[in-house]
Order: structure tokens, then C-alpha cells, then sequence
């Protein structure tokens, strides 16, 4: 397993591809930089803000 394959990270700003086991690229930085700037422009974040189980983050994501 290298660095790529791993998962790391808070549940609200990780991209769907990680929570396929994709690995990280760019995309997953850009991603995370959206989930940011959403949050700066609309006050809460997009996807489970009153989630607390990241179970429930990560199906909120992947349905989006």
C-alpha cells in the first residue's frame, strides 16, 4: 500500500473518489478545496453539517 491508497482525513471535506478506494489525485485537493469555499460563502458545509457518525458523511457524499 503506498501513500495514495490511504484514507485520511475529515469525513465532510473528502472526495467521493476516496470513499471508492480510488486513491488521492488532484481532483480529491480541488475537492477539498470546494467543500472550503463553499462553507466560507454559504455558512455550513454541503454534504451531513449536522452529521456526527461519518458513516452518514460519507452516504451524504456519495449521493451527491
Amino acid at each position: 500500500m503506498d501513500r495514495t491508497s490511504t484514507i485520511i482525513g475529515t469525513p465532510h471535506y473528502m472526495a467521493p473518489e476516496l470513499l471508492f478506494g480510488e486513491g488521492y489525485s488532484f481532483s480529491a485537493d480541488f475537492w477539498s478545496c470546494a467543500v472550503c469555499m463553499y462553507e466560507f460563502v454559504c455558512g455550513g458545509l454541503p454534504f451531513g453539517e449536522n452529521e456526527e457518525d461519518p458513516m452518514n458523511v460519507y452516504r451524504a457524499i456519495i449521493k451527491k
